[in-house]
């Protein structure tokens, strides 16, 4: 059984007033646990190569940039899973309760990876 590592972040929030993004979305990097050291070693190369300080789409202006470091990453040892929330259409009762909504997203995005890799339960990290 391949052991696999899962570095897992999220984009918006859970929350549903004025203010509350209009998506929560989860992010979720898979790599096999031998390889961890390597593909953040190329990870780190990549970043130095093109001048970025982070990887965050945020401070990517262009969609030639984009591609230009998408074109790399895409060539590390890497698998990606996202679990994307259209929160306009969450009904019921989560709306009351954001941190409750927050922690059963979280749950989902675990049993799908859970789903896709029997056995990462035992290895996520």
């Amino acid at each position: 059984m391949i052991k696999l590592s899962a570095f897992i972040d999220e984009s918006g929030d859970p929350h549903f007033n004025d203010r509350a993004s209009e998506s929560l979305v989860y992010s979720c990097v898979l790599v096999e646990k031998d390889k961890v050291g390597k593909v953040e070693e190329q990870a780190l190369k990549v970043k130095s190569d093109l001048g970025l300080i982070e990887f965050k789409s945020s401070g990517v202006r262009t969609d030639k940039r984009r591609y230009e470091i998408l074109s790399k990453l895409v060539q590390l040892e890497i698998k990606f899973l996202w679990l994307i929330i259209d929160k306009s259409k969450v009904f019921g009762d989560w709306r009351l309760f954001p941190r409750s909504f927050y922690k059963y997203t979280q749950k989902l995005l675990h049993r799908e990876l859970y789903s896709l890799f029997p056995g990462i339960g035992a290895f996520l990290s």
